[in-house]
């Protein structure tokens, strides 16, 4: 599903390509020459608003506490979370190539669609397209990033029927990660993420260790306004200060993109080693940093390192940087994610 409008906004890049059959073969163009004429667009309202901004609402004022974003998304009856049949059946005729994939939008599956389908056609579908790709080649790491659910029951079959088992990686927020301990049955964990007190912090790095050790992950990678948090399995297959380069990369790119709103070679992120540390997210390390030292759990040596090895799990946390005055705010969590999972597959084939 690709309309002319949206192939538009892609980048004119030549390592970006969409799939395609031409005479019964998969093809792998830029989106702009791949685009079906008979295809509608979808459409996103993005508000973004900074910092300061006040407004006058009902007589009440509101007064924006920080750089963030409204997105207003539609959802037409023709948008499924799905692929050509002829596209999917050719799909192994590129996956040798491929040593990572990153999976999202899962955000569209109803309970049930327009046409009468209902969730588990999808979740089934998505399933066997994730065991193609393993069966294609082994050592595949696969990246899920979670998104905002509002449906419950989506949300939990999403997480226990496709993630669960079946992924190595996903990458969430504050509140995802709230909204996933939530249908998994830890609902005061839950609340004490997205509570914002201090301790909220600590509460989000016990959420993280629960993900990774009940949906069987490799990896759980959390990003939140002025740190980010890595708990990594007993056997990943990258070490600890890997995963923390990871993430100062990751960090370095997410401040390149809100500096400049695009990032188009890898010397354009070299603006991103100029934004400081934020001293909150620092504040807030030192908390998580005393809750670990109270449990036993590292010493502090490896937290102010960073990496902390416990004997279930490996926690890599650094307090990252914020922009003050950026020019764009969607889609740094996704560049983030992104950015460190890239960075992790090049760490991977390096070995």
């Amino acid at each position: 599903w690709l309309s002319k409008e949206q192939a538009d906004y892609f980048v004119n890049k030549d390592n970006l390509f969409h799939p395609i059959i031409e005479n019964n073969h998969l093809r792998l163009k830029h989106p702009t020459k791949a685009y079906s004429s008979n295809k509608k667009p979808k459409i996103n309202w993005i508000i973004e608003y900074s910092k300061g901004i006040e407004f006058d609402f009902s007589g009440e004022k509101i007064i924006v506490p920080r750089d963030n974003r409204l997105i207003v998304s539609s959802r037409p009856p023709w948008i499924k979370i799905d692929m050509e049949k002829d596209i999917y059946e050719h799909l192994q005729e590129v996956y040798k190539g491929i040593d990572g994939a990153l999976l999202s939008g899962y955000q569209m599956i109803k309970e049930v669609d327009e046409d009468g389908n209902t969730y588990d056609y999808y979740v089934d579908k998505s399933v066997k397209l994730i065991k193609k790709l393993k069966e294609v080649n082994p050592k595949i790491r696969i990246h899920v990033e979670f998104t905002s659910i509002q449906n419950r029951v989506i949300r939990n079959v999403i997480l226990k029927k496709i993630i669960h088992e079946h992924v190595h990686s996903i990458g969430l927020d504050t509140v995802e990660v709230a909204n996933a301990l939530n249908v998994l049955g830890y609902e005061e964990l839950a609340f004490a993420v997205i509570k914002k007190d201090e301790r909220a912090i600590d509460a989000l790095y016990e959420g993280a260790v629960i993900l990774l050790h009940e949906l069987k992950l490799e990896r759980v990678q959390v990003h939140s306004l002025g740190y980010y948090i890595c708990v990594s399995s007993k056997d990943s297959p990258v070490t600890p200060e890997d995963h923390k380069k990871s993430l100062l990369f990751a960090a370095t790119v997410a401040a390149s993109k809100a500096m400049s709103g695009d990032i188009t070679t890898l010397e354009d992120c070299d603006q991103g080693l100029e934004v400081p540390i934020w001293k909150d997210g620092y504040n807030k390390f030192e908390t998580l940093e005393k809750h670990l030292i109270e449990r036993g759990i590292g010493t502090l040596k490896e937290l102010q390192d960073g990496c902390v090895c416990t004997p279930k799990h490996d926690v890599i946390i650094i307090p990252t940087k914020v922009v003050k005055n950026p020019v764009a705010t969607v889609g740094i969590g996704d560049t983030i994610s992104a950015a460190a999972f890239v960075s992790m597959l090049s760490t991977l084939n390096a070995k």
